[in-house]
C-alpha cells in the first residue's frame, strides 16, 4: 500500500495574493433611452387622432391633427398680402426705373426721383414683412399636426376627437424600444465598490434560460433618501443583440456584479485542492 501511495504523481502549485472579488445580486427594472409625453404648440379641436395604445410608429410619423381650417385661412390671406406688396414692389421700381432714366434733362426733378428711390425701399421693406408674416402662418399651420419626435411605440392616449387641447396638456405617450437601458438601485454600503465599465451579467425574470454580459455605464451618486440606495445604470455589451430579443421598458430584470471587495486573499488553482 505504502508503495503504491509513492507513485501517485503530484503537482505544486503555487499560491498568490490578489484582490478578492464581492458577488453583488440586485433586481432592476428595463428602461429606454428616450421616452416623452407629447403635447401641441397651439390650442384647437382634435379632428384626427391616427394611433392608439400600443402602435408602433416611425420618426416624423403624423400621430394627431386639430382643426386648421381658420390657420389655412390666415395662411392664404397672408400669401395674397404678399402678392399685393410683390406688385406694390415691381410698379415703384418701374416708375422709379423710367424718371432715373429720364432723369432732370427732361423735365424731372432730382427730388421726384430720390422720392420715388424711396418707396422702392419702403414697398422692399413692406415685401420682407409680408413674407415673414407668410412663413409664420405657414409654421402656425403645420404646428396643428403632431408628428412623432422619434420612432417608438405609443404608451399612453389621453385625449380623444373633439376635445379641445391646449400647449403643455399631455395628449399621447411615446416610448423608444431601440437603446434599451437596465437600471438598478444598489443599496448605499456598496456604494464606493461600483466604477465605470464594471462588468455586469444580466438576467430578465420574463427570460430566465438567457443571459448576457453588460457593463456600467452610468453611476447616479444621488441616493434615494427613503430607501437609501443610489442607481447603477447597465449597457448590454452587444446592443444589437439584446434588441433582437423580446425585451420592453418596464420588465424586471436581475444583474450580477463581480466587484472589488477591497480586501486582498491567497488564492490558490481549483485544481490544486
Amino acid at each position: 500500500m505504502a508503495a503504491k501511495a509513492a507513485d501517485v504523481p503530484v503537482q505544486v502549485q503555487s499560491v498568490s495574493s490578489r484582490t478578492l472579488l464581492s458577488h453583488i445580486e440586485v433586481t432592476g427594472t428595463v428602461t429606454s433611452s428616450r421616452s416623452a409625453t407629447l403635447s401641441t404648440a397651439v390650442s384647437g379641436l382634435v379632428a384626427d387622432l391616427a394611433v392608439d395604445e400600443g402602435d408602433r410608429v416611425a420618426k416624423g410619423d403624423a400621430l394627431l391633427t386639430l382643426d386648421a381650417e381658420i390657420a389655412r385661412l390666415r395662411l392664404e390671406r397672408a400669401n395674397a398680402e404678399v402678392n399685393q406688396r410683390e406688385t406694390d414692389l415691381a410698379d415703384s421700381m418701374r416708375r422709379f426705373s423710367e424718371a432715373e432714366s429720364i432723369g432732370e434733362t427732361r423735365g424731372i426733378a432730382r427730388t421726384q426721383i430720390e422720392s420715388l428711390r424711396a418707396e422702392v425701399g419702403s414697398d422692399e421693406a413692406a415685401l420682407v414683412v409680408a413674407q415673414v408674416a407668410a412663413r409664420e402662418q405657414q409654421a402656425l399651420l403645420e404646428r396643428h399636426t403632431l408628428r412623432a419626435p422619434f420612432a417608438g411605440v405609443i404608451s399612453s392616449r389621453d385625449t380623444e376627437l373633439g376635445e379641445w387641447v391646449s400647449p403643455g396638456s399631455g395628449l399621447l405617450g411615446l416610448v423608444a424600444m431601440d437603446d434599451l437601458r437596465f437600471d438598478f438601485r444598489v443599496g448605499q454600503e456598496n456604494f464606493s465598490a461600483f466604477s465605470a465599465q464594471a462588468p455586469a451579467t444580466i438576467t430578465l425574470d420574463a427570460l430566465a434560460d438567457i443571459s448576457f454580459d453588460g457593463f456600467v455605464d452610468t453611476i447616479v451618486p444621488i441616493k434615494d433618501p427613503s430607501a437609501r440606495t443610489f442607481l447603477v445604470r447597465v449597457l448590454a455589451d452587444e446592443a444589437a443583440a439584446t434588441n433582437a430579443l423580446n425585451i420592453t421598458p418596464g420588465m424586471s430584470v436581475r444583474g450580477r456584479f463581480n466587484v472589488d471587495s477591497g480586501r486582498n486573499g491567497i488564492t490558490v488553482s481549483r485544481d490544486a485542492i
